[in-house]
Order: structure tokens, then sequence, then C-alpha cells
């Protein structure tokens, strides 16, 4: 019997771009019609998929803006310290991450930061363009400390970054952390795609069968993951609020639908025993029609204010 739903995963599985706050009236005044309480799990897909689970299994959306696998890996070790026999009643969703995220651990934070960088052309090196321990959410002290030490780390980050040396590195990760999960029979699943050489195949799990996979347009086998989904379909919070919020993160119905697609897949599995549903309708627009007003209206309203 499952219990317990793991979400592990960056910015698109926390619910990026719903930080709700007094500060951002226009995403509360946009979304406030929908019925849901204003806060980034309910907004998230982890939360979505709450909803479609019941009370009777609980999610647990770990996930965090800016990081990646480094810290989705310590997260998932972490957990294993602190619950018992956890494989028993719990289901780990990962969504991999992509490189240009570096984790470090900060003495004068006593708590880990992420470096975000990307790597410059024609010399594979990194080149960082964000640094936090909390993005939205640190402290004016903590910012401080984080400016205080950012150079320090951007000449880090420059001498030490090196594209063939960061992907080899996620793709032995990534391994370890597949084989680990095979080994003790978690019930564990892949949101999408991972790049790993071929060459690994032979002596790796067969974790294809163990993805969720999400409707594409231009993949030609029509799989990809959900963030290629939610760019392809036009999901994204800016497309969603028709350019009142400018934000890349699927908005409200991506992360709805893309809810839909892992509780009908974890069905289909028998990893759940439910009903499946029918997706949500991705080409009707939720966010303006109910309020009774034109898109138009609407957007020339909210956006002034």
């Amino acid at each position: 019997m499952v219990k317990n739903v793991y979400c592990f995963g960056t910015s698109y599985t926390e619910g990026g771009g719903f930080e709700f706050s007094e500060k951002d009236l226009k995403l509360t005044r946009l979304y406030d019609h929908l019925g849901i309480g204003l806060n980034q799990f309910n907004f998230s897909w982890p939360g979505q998929l709450q909803i479609l689970l019941g009370n009777d299994i609980k999610i647990h959306n770990l996930a965090k803006s800016g990081y990646g696998n480094e810290r989705i890996h310590r997260v998932f070790f972490d957990l294993l310290e602190q619950k018992d026999n956890i494989s028993k009643d719990s289901i780990f969703l990962f969504e991999i991450a992509s490189l240009g995220r570096k984790e470090y651990y900060l003495n004068e934070l006593n708590d880990h930061i992420i470096c975000n960088y990307s790597i410059e052309d024609g010399n594979d090196t990194g080149k960082m363009h964000g640094m936090a321990s909390n993005y939205f959410y640190d402290t004016p002290e903590i910012t401080k400390t984080i400016i205080d030490n950012e150079e320090l780390f951007n000449q880090f980050i420059k001498k030490t970054i090196n594209f063939n040396i960061e992907h080899k590195l996620y793709e032995r990760n990534f391994i370890l952390l597949l084989s680990f999960l095979e080994l003790h029979n978690f019930k564990y699943f892949i949101l999408g795609n991972i790049n790993l050489n071929p060459k690994y195949n032979r002596y790796i799990p067969d974790y294809v069968s163990k993805t969720i996979w999400f409707p594409s347009k231009t993949n030609k086998t029509k799989k990809g993951d959900f963030v290629q989904f939610f760019n392809e379909h036009n999901l994204t919070l800016t497309e969603e609020t028709k350019g009142v919020i400018k934000d890349g993160h699927s908005g409200y119905v991506g992360n709805k639908i893309t809810a839909e697609i892992i509780y009908n897949h974890l069905i289909d599995v028998e990893v759940i025993d439910s009903t499946k549903i029918e997706l949500t309708d991705y080409t009707k627009d939720y966010i303006f029609e109910p309020t009774g007003k034109t898109p138009m209206d609407n957007f020339l309203e909210v956006n002034k204010k």
C-alpha cells in the first residue's frame, strides 16, 4: 500500500513562478478565482497530484528552485537516514536536472548554496550567473553573506568547471543512483529524457521502463519530458497570463496536466489502484474566460495595477 510520494527536482517541480506574496498582486488577481489556496505547493504539479490522490497518500515536494542533481542525491539519502523502511510504502519521482547547477556547503551560513552557471562559447568553461541559498526567500543577512562571497565563487566556477567533465559526472552519479534504487527495489519513476552515453546501457538497469513520457511535437518518437511538453504546447506562465506575468515556468494548466499524466501512469503500472482520468484540455483559457470578461479586458485591467 502506497502512503507517500516523494518528488525531487528543480523549480519546475517546486512550482517556480508561483511565489505568491503581497508584493505581487498581479499573480494573486489572476489566479484567485480558481478557488485554490494561493501558495506555491498548490500550483505545482506535485500539489495538483495531491488533489488527484486524495488524503490517503501524502505528497512530499522536496524540489528546490535553482538546485540540481547534487541536491537531489543529497536530499534522497538524507531521507533514507531519517525514515525506516521507506521503500516499502513510498513512490519516488525524480525530475533529473540539466547541467549548470553546482552545489556547495558554505560554513558562514551553515547551509548549502547553489551556483548557477552557463557554459561559455568556445572554451567549454563555466560562467556563473546566479547564486543563492534559497532563491526568492533569502533574508537580507543571507543575501549579504552571499554577495560578499560571490566573486570568490565566480572565480572558482570559472577555474574548475569544464563541460565534458561535468557531463561525465552527471552520467556517473545518475547511474549510481539508478543502481541503488534498483538494488533495493524502490518504486521510482523519472520524468523524461536522460542524456547518457549509449555505451553505458549494457551496464545499467532498464531505466527507460521507469520513465514517464510526455507528449512531444518535435521528438520523432512523440515522447519527451514535461519541460518540453509545457514549452511546446504554449503552457508557460507568460503564455497562460498573456504576458502579464513574464516567467518561463509551467503555468497552472501545464502543471495540472503534468499531474494528470503522472497519475494515469501510476495506474497503468499498477502502483496505485484507481481509475484513469481524462486530461485537461490545454487549448481552453482557464485563467481569463471564467472571470466573465474578455481576455483583453482582463489583461488590461490586471496589467495596469
